[in-house]
C-alpha cells in the first residue's frame, strides 16, 4: 500500500554561518511529513545577493542565472532520490534521503557552482 508523504523544501541564506566578508552559506531544509533537516550546497553568497521577498537570487549578482538553475537542480535531484526511496521503501524516513545526499552531493555540479562562483 502506497503511503501519501508530503515533501517540501526550502532554499536559504544560513546567515548565523556568515563570514566576516559577509558571504552565507545556501542550505536546503527538506521536510518530511512535517520532520525537518538541513543540507549545505556547497554554494556561499554575499548576504546582498539574494532577494528574500521573491526567494531567489537578484539578477544583479554576477552568474545570477547559473546559480539559480544549479540551486533548481539540487532541489529536483532532492526530489528524485526522495521518489527512488519511496517507491523501494514506502515509507521515507528523513535520515534515509539525508543519507543519500550526504554522499559527495552531484559532484560535477558542485565543481562547476564552485568555479562559477570563483570568476
Amino acid at each position: 500500500m502506497q503511503v501519501l508523504q508530503k515533501l517540501s523544501f526550502l532554499i536559504y541564506l544560513k546567515k548565523t554561518r556568515k563570514s566576516d566578508k559577509g558571504i552565507a552559506p545556501v542550505y536546503v531544509r527538506i521536510r518530511i511529513d512535517g520532520l525537518r533537516d538541513e543540507i549545505a550546497t556547497g554554494i556561499s553568497l554575499p548576504e546582498q545577493a539574494g532577494d528574500a521577498k521573491r526567494k531567489e537570487i537578484r539578477s544583479s549578482f554576477p552568474n545570477a542565472g547559473n546559480l539559480t538553475k544549479r540551486l533548481i537542480k539540487i532541489q529536483s535531484d532532492l526530489e528524485q532520490h526522495f521518489n527512488i526511496l519511496q517507491a523501494q521503501l514506502e515509507v521515507v524516513a528523513l535520515h534515509r534521503l539525508n543519507r543519500v545526499t550526504k554522499r559527495p552531493l552531484m559532484p560535477k555540479l558542485l565543481k562547476r557552482t564552485k568555479r562559477i562562483i570563483s570568476h
